[in-house]
């Protein structure tokens, strides 16, 4: 579960990390259901993440389908400050060796500027 650590981020960088979450859990109708919409929320609220939290409209299966956004989920996607792609994460990675330093990085880069 990626929520712990979007929290992780969201803390540690209040100011200059904007953290949203990606759900693209559905029913067996292929919709979000209300029911699971509140899932998600009680979900989020139990963990105290202040996040912006968006449920996919589009099933998991059909996400994976389109490559050239992600290959597999867990994902973490880290943009600049001016919405540019700068490194996209998904299967097998860390956030404390992968997507932190990134983050430290291109924060301390803006900064210098």
């Amino acid at each position: 579960m990626d929520l712990p650590h979007l929290l992780q981020l969201q803390k540690k960088y209040p100011l200059t990390v904007k953290a949203i979450s990606l759900n693209v859990d559905h029913d067996e109708d292929g919709e979000p259901s209300e029911e699971l919409q509140q899932k998600v929320f009680d979900k989020l609220t139990e963990l105290n993440l202040n996040v912006t939290n968006i449920l996919s409209s589009t099933v998991y299966d059909a996400v994976l389908d389109q490559r050239d956004i992600i290959h597999g989920l867990p994902a973490a996607l880290v943009f600049s400050t001016d919405g540019k792609l700068l490194k996209k994460f998904d299967g097998g990675f860390s956030y404390e060796e992968d997507v932190v330093p990134l983050i430290e990085k291109t924060l301390k880069e803006s900064t210098a500027d």
